[in-house]
C-alpha cells in the first residue's frame, strides 16, 4: 500500500462503524482534511518514508 492509504486506513479505524465514519465524512469540509504529504530520506543507505504525526516528521 502507498503511505497514503495507509493514513486514511489509520483514520477510517478511529471510528466504531462504517456508518459512524460516513457521517464524520460528511460533515467534513474540503478545507478540514490536511494533506498527506510523506517525506522521504535516506539513512545509512536505506529509504525511509515519514507520514504526517510520525516522530520526527518535523525534522526532514
Amino acid at each position: 500500500m502507498i503511505m497514503p492509504t495507509i493514513k486514511n486506513l489509520q483514520e477510517c479505524a478511529n471510528h466504531n462503524s462504517g456508518e459512524e465514519l460516513l457521517k464524520y465524512q460528511q460533515r467534513r469540509r474540503s478545507s478540514d482534511i490536511p494533506p498527506i504529504l510523506p517525506k522521504f530520506f535516506k539513512k545509512e543507505g536505506k529509504w525511509h518514508g515519514l507520514l504526517p504525526g510520525d516522530d520526527d516528521y518535523e525534522n526532514y
